[in-house]
């Protein structure tokens, strides 16, 4: 049960809640017609809710995001893995650090500005983004030791989707290679047959996005 509803739940009971729920449903059903009423009404409250209701209503317009819903779709992302120029800037200064005369007792440090450094970020939220673009601001910062060349970044980041119902072929869903669990493909299928118009999803904000070449996955607050 969504946290909204739990605490609905707690503070006016299961009599009042299961009212709320049938009231909000019947709003939606009657604004939206029977069944893009209920698929809106099943949505998850917050983003999923807006992105649905956008997609109904929104004409194809962009969808900007706030810095809190960015931090609401929950991404996962690589910098060093998932960002080919990070990866090639990388590279560079760690030639450069290897070709520098200093010692390996003395630490020193080479950086480099990444600017609009373009990489995949994946959404852990269901009914948010999916496979989206992210677009990398910062420096990356090589420190080179007694224990080699250390990579780190620290910056910020944008986000940008096409959101949209787009069922994949019936072959890839069969064989499990559609990149979609079932139940993420149903929902696909299902959801493509509500009226609606796809829309562009752009960042209002940025979210702070740092990694350790050690880290499996970017930090992103």
């Amino acid at each position: 049960m969504p946290q909204s509803l739990l605490a609905l739940q707690r503070a006016a009971g299961n009599q009042a809640t299961a009212a709320f729920v049938q009231r909000s449903w019947i709003d939606d059903v009657w604004s939206r017609g029977i069944f893009d009423g209920s698929m809106l009404a099943q949505a998850d409250p917050g983003l999923p809710r807006s992105f649905i209701n956008h997609y109904m209503s929104g004409g194809g317009a962009a969808y900007d995001l706030t810095r809190a819903e960015m931090i609401e779709v929950d991404a996962i992302t690589n910098v060093f893995s998932w960002f080919p120029a990070v990866a090639a800037e990388r590279n560079r200064l760690i030639t450069v650090a290897e070709a520098d005369p200093a010692p390996p007792t003395e630490y020193k440090q080479f950086t480099a500005a990444i600017s609009g450094a373009r990489g995949r970020g994946v959404a852990q939220k269901n009914q948010t983004l999916g496979n989206f673009t992210v677009t990398l601001d910062g420096t990356l910062t090589l420190t080179k030791g007694s224990t080699g060349v250390i990579a780190e970044f620290a910056g910020t980041a944008t986000y940008y989707d096409y959101w949209d119902f787009d069922p994949k072929p019936m072959a890839t869903f069969a064989e499990g290679t559609s990149g979609r669990s079932t139940a993420g493909e149903l929902k696909t299928w299902v959801g493509a047959l509500m009226e609606g118009t796809p829309f562009p999803i752009n960042s209002a904000d940025t979210v702070a996005v740092s990694q350790h070449q050690l880290d499996d996955q970017a930090d992103i607050t």
